[in-house]
């Protein structure tokens, strides 16, 4: 069976959210002590604001390169951009920093958990401890790349490192939110994707977020790839 553990940053993140959140209500039941549940928080804390950072320098690095074309472009009828700012998503680092071997640590709790009388197997469903039926030996995630059309919301992305996928979804959320929305499903390398704002009445420019699940067999394969940024216009 595949590994429970994700390999990349953002499900690493969503992971420990998760597992954080409910190991609390079976701390009794496996004999859990004050200082393992101390541990899992802080490093639950220290996952969150790094991957967060990581989301706000991705955004930036987006920004960046949108100000960047216009101004050395060669179309000298565009309005001037705004000066791009690196603004933090995430709180305030948290204190103390955790020792190293985060995975460490997990995988030690999961093998107490599994190995005690009263493990059930809802229970590591729940905490996220027993494989995904749906992921796949061998293969680790899809890379992608998202270029941005001039408009339309449009931009296109090319999926690499795609296994025996037989098709993958397009995912996006706007910079800084955590709201993913299924965008498009695609086969071969590459596609064009069309984001459609809530707000349609306000034709304004979106920093995304935008991830790829690789899909097989009407499951998922694999991991999702990491994140690539974009910004897509009216």
């Amino acid at each position: 069976m595949p590994d429970f553990y994700p390999t990349n940053m953002e499900g690493k993140a969503l992971w420990h959210a998760n597992f954080a959140a409910n190991i609390g209500g079976l701390a009794a039941k496996y004999n859990l002590t004050a200082g393992q549940l101390t541990q899992i928080a802080g490093d639950n804390d220290w996952m969150q604001f790094w991957v967060s950072l990581r989301f706000s320098a991705a955004t930036f690095a987006s920004q960046l390169a949108a100000y960047f074309n216009v101004i050395a472009g060669p179309d000298n009828s565009l309005d001037p951009p705004a000066v791009p700012t690196f603004e933090l998503t995430s709180s305030d680092p948290p204190s103390p920093e955790p020792l190293p071997g985060i995975e460490y640590r997990v995988r030690e709790i999961a093998r107490h958990i599994k190995g005690h009388s009263s493990y059930s197997e809802a229970d590591g469903t729940l905490l996220g401890i027993i494989g995904e039926s749906s992921g796949a030996v061998g293969v680790s995630q899809p890379e992608i790349q998202a270029f941005a059309a001039n408009s339309g919301y449009e931009f296109s992305i090319v999926v690499s490192k795609r296994g025996t996928a037989d098709s993958w979804q397009v995912w996006a959320t706007i910079a800084g939110e955590n709201k993913w929305n299924l965008l498009a499903t695609a086969t071969g390398k590459s596609a064009n994707v069309v984001y459609t704002p809530l707000d349609q009445d306000n034709p304004v420019p979106y920093q995304l977020q935008v991830r790829v699940q690789l899909r097989r067999n009407n499951q998922d394969y694999g991991d999702t790839s990491l994140m690539a940024p974009v910004t897509v216009s009216p």
